[in-house]
């Protein structure tokens, strides 16, 4: 389909300035551009030791000799004007957020030990709501968190909310900052060492992207969870965009600028990229420590909108798939052209200094 636009571009254009040639020398220099005779002419001038040397001459041979070259100029625009601008790819079907929904008893059905590892990286959907299959075992040393490690062991029983709250609360503030940077910085070389393209540190719209991955089918918008508090109760399904701390404090909802940074890039895409209009723009969250209270609630919500909710860490949601499965879906959808990096790494820039 490329070339037959290409070379319809190149007849377009090959007609257009032939015309214009042809009455720019008929009107200066009398020099029909469509008569063999007229260039019979020439070509005898020449052999006769025609010396150029008045500036009407040397605009004769100039436009003469650059005809192919605004042929081809003009076949490129053509080609970019017309078949590009004019309309827009038709969008591909790909692995979405909402394309599927987890159903419970699916996973009743299945057998206590079976692993669910490869069924999460066929639906990011899947993702959300999905208990993780173990254990979120890690090792921390000099604030560098190792990768978990997946076993087919079968998920612990459920800590006591007094537990959790009295585990959690032994990290400060300060401590829960430090602990950031390493498993951040821990996640940032998981992906690098798996072929992925990332960037870092990257704010989108409002959201301050941890880490931007990208895939040949999609971007994923990858954040922390919130730093205050090591207890939440989400409160997003009642209207109210907040969460609450154990302390009752309440701080603003993660999942509203999630959702508008995703929106913002995708629609910056469609309107200045046409050409990867296909792109699927995907937000995630990626909580490492503390625990949500209202999971339950929190998992139907989310069923809803287009974010995802994963564990990593010091997280002690257990409902929550790990950054593994996240890891695996994105590796499922292929690595990303360089071109296609450089085009949304642009577009990034540009959202910035809007």
């Amino acid at each position: 389909m490329k070339k037959k636009q290409l070379l319809l571009s190149a007849i377009i254009s090959i007609v257009v300035v032939f015309v214009v040639q042809w009455f720019i020398y008929k009107s200066l220099w009398r020099f029909d551009i469509s008569n063999i005779r007229h260039w019979n002419m020439i070509v005898d001038k020449w052999n006769n030791d025609w010396i150029v040397s008045s500036k009407s001459e040397f605009l004769f041979l100039g436009g003469i000799i650059l005809m192919p070259v605004f042929m081809g100029i003009l076949t490129l625009l053509v080609y970019k004007i017309v078949f590009t601008k004019s309309s827009k790819p038709k969008k591909k079907k790909t692995s979405k957020v909402t394309d599927a929904k987890y159903i419970p008893s699916d996973l009743v059905k299945s057998k206590q030990n079976q692993t669910i590892k490869k069924v999460l990286p066929k639906k990011l959907s899947s993702l959300r709501g999905v208990g993780g299959p173990v254990q979120n075992n890690t090792v921390q040393t000099n604030n560098v968190v190792s990768e978990p490690q997946q076993t087919n062991a079968p998920a612990p029983k459920q800590q006591s909310s007094v537990q959790q709250t009295q585990a959690n609360k032994a990290m400060s503030s300060i401590e829960i900052a430090d602990y950031q940077v390493g498993i951040w910085k821990n996640l940032a070389s998981v992906f690098e060492k798996a072929g992925m393209y990332i960037l870092q540190d990257m704010p989108v719209g409002e959201l301050n992207a941890n880490i931007i991955s990208f895939s040949q089918s999609g971007i994923f918008l990858l954040c922390a969870g919130p730093e205050k508090g090591n207890v939440w109760k989400v409160n997003d399904m009642n209207g109210r965009a907040t969460w609450t701390t154990e302390d009752g404090e309440e701080i603003p909802s993660p999942f509203v600028n999630m959702d508008k940074a995703k929106k913002l890039l995708k629609s910056y895409i469609e309107n200045n990229l046409p050409e990867y209009a296909q792109l699927e723009v995907n937000a995630c969250m990626m909580m490492d420590h503390g625990y949500i209270s209202n999971m339950t609630d929190m998992l139907s919500y989310i069923e809803g909108i287009d974010v995802s909710v994963l564990r990593m860490g010091q997280c002690t949601s257990k409902e929550l798939p790990d950054t593994g499965a996240l890891i695996e879906f994105i590796k499922s959808q292929g690595k990303s052209s360089s071109q296609l990096n450089d085009d949304i790494a642009g577009a990034l820039l540009d959202l910035q200094e809007a």
